[in-house]
């Protein structure tokens, strides 16, 4: 199945590099890494993760916990949507996930 990443999800990807760079260095590339390998792996098996809302699923992160990687599943492949911190406001997460 195709693997669509979406703007808004790489966008997120490199603000959450950023901020992690920022705590430490080096942790941002490390972090990239990751949540680019945890995007592959999750869409093997894609459809089998928690629901978010009535359009997305989601799978949190191995290494970094507290990001979810929020997917859809359409006609022409699995959509990465967007890569957001859990921890987050929900109402944030929704609204984010409103505009993607």
């Amino acid at each position: 199945m195709n693997v669509i990443i979406h703007p808004s999800a790489l966008d997120d990807l490199e603000d959450a590099a950023v901020f992690y760079e920022k705590q430490e260095r080096g942790l941002g590339s490390e972090v990239f890494a990751d949540l680019s390998h945890e995007i592959k792996v999750s869409c093997e098996y894609a459809g089998t993760h928690r629901k978010a809302g009535k359009f997305y699923r989601y799978v949190t992160n191995g290494r970094f916990p507290y990001f979810c990687i929020y997917y859809s599943i359409e006609s022409d492949g699995i959509h990465i949507r967007a890569l957001l911190d859990h921890r987050r406001n929900p109402r944030t997460i929704r609204r984010h996930l409103d505009d993607v």
